[in-house]
């Protein structure tokens, strides 16, 4: 039954959110080549968000966050929402993280810059909100209740839908890129062509 756990790894729901990870890094790489001859100061802040979420894509596999949770719990007792240690460390690093690339955010096309929160928010609160009520009720009906596997395949399913709204948005992203570049190659052949025509 392993092989089938929604919340399990090495097993097809984790390759499958594993590889929207890898496409949103892959993603976020190439926006940040385009950027590069542009926008010389995002660079940085896109090349962190797809080494962030390369990361993330390795971790959906590994579950290493799950492994440092159990970890910290040899240090930290805890049982209700915060059964599951790791969140104790995930929440200030998201908050810290939201802060940090605020103003890159808010630097994006508006449509951009929504897709982005409301992607975000649809993860994070997935990820985060659903862990900690998963763990008072696991601290209440035990792990393997069927509350327990609702919330489970519920946080997994909003946590893909978070991840493939993220990758409309960078695809749409891309695409005014690409067309940015199309209307100034245009442009720059056109005005080349005027200077070469004799009067």
């Amino acid at each position: 039954m392993g092989f089938f756990n929604v919340g399990g790894e090495d097993n097809p729901q984790a390759w499958y959110s594993s590889l929207l990870l890898a496409l949103c890094s892959l993603l976020l790489y190439l926006v940040s080549v385009n950027r590069q001859r542009h926008f010389i100061s995002q660079i940085r802040c896109w090349r962190t968000l797809s080494f962030a979420f390369l990361y993330l894509s390795i971790d959906e596999m590994l579950l290493f966050h799950e492994r440092v949770g159990e970890w910290l719990s040899h240090f930290v007792h805890t049982n209700g929402i915060f059964r599951y240690t790791w969140v104790i460390l995930a929440i200030p690093i998201c908050f810290a993280f939201g802060i940090v690339f605020l103003r890159f955010l808010f630097s994006l096309p508006q449509k951009i810059c929504q897709l982005f929160i409301v992607s975000a928010g649809v993860y994070i609160g997935s990820a985060l909100i659903l862990e900690l009520a998963e763990g008072y009720l696991a601290s209440i009906y035990g792990e393997r209740s069927l509350f327990d596997f609702l919330l489970v395949a519920i946080e997994v399913l909003l946590e893909k839908l978070g991840v493939i709204l993220f990758i409309y948005a960078l695809l749409l992203h891309l695409e005014s890129q690409v067309k940015e570049i199309h209307f100034k190659a245009s442009r720059l052949i056109v005005l080349n062509y005027l200077m070469e025509v004799p009067v």
